[in-house]
């Protein structure tokens, strides 16, 4: 399935795919059935990537030392909130999620 640019294919439970960023390619987690996304969370999604690069840019300006941060997951969990988490580029750890 494509939405607004991004394939996303079922597996796990979850509707998965990437979406490029002026960052690098960025995963995308969305719930719903097998047949169909969950509607809310995709509406909450496409609200968000009308301004991807901006909106990435100051959640991460939220972040101390921001710069050495790339987002790797978008996700929405079942409270309908936008997540990114975000990957330490020097050490690698992936702790800082951002709503």
């Amino acid at each position: 399935m494509v939405l607004d640019g991004v394939e996303l294919a079922y597996g796990g439970g979850v509707w998965q795919g990437t979406v490029a960023s002026r960052m690098g390619k960025v995963a995308v987690l969305i719930d719903g059935t097998s047949s169909y996304p969950d509607y809310d969370q995709v509406a909450i999604f496409r609200r968000f990537v009308l301004g991807l690069d901006p909106n990435l840019s100051k959640m991460r300006q939220q972040i101390k030392w921001g710069f050495m941060y790339k987002p790797v997951r978008i996700a929405v969990n079942n409270r309908l909130q936008l997540g990114v988490q975000f990957r330490n580029r020097l050490v690698g750890t992936q702790q800082t999620i951002l709503f």
